[in-house]
């Protein structure tokens, strides 16, 4: 079965898998086992700077702050992809 990789993939790929030193298997565990709480500490504090700044939105635009607005839409990407990402992380 061929797989379809990214010509970035193809010269990062002996790096990541030869050249570097691996982690030992029981550091491995661990971020496997604590992985899917972090993502959900991810999730709550996120929702919650989501809710923050869409209560202070108005005054963030009235004053005409551009970048504020995308970092609350980069925000809400980040908390529904982190979100999205906790059953896999269970898997």
């Amino acid at each position: 079965m061929e797989t379809n990789t990214l010509p970035l993939e193809k010269e990062l790929e002996p790096i990541f898998t030869k050249q570097l030193p691996a982690f030992p298997d029981n550091i491995k565990d661990l971020f496997v086992k604590i992985a899917p709480f972090l993502a959900i500490i991810g999730v709550v504090f996120g929702v919650f700077g989501v809710g923050i700044t869409t209560l202070l939105s108005p005054f963030a635009w009235f004053a005409g702050s551009f970048i504020y607005g995308l970092g609350m839409i980069f925000l809400l990407i980040m908390v529904i992809l982190d979100a999205l990402a906790i059953p896999g992380l269970f898997a």
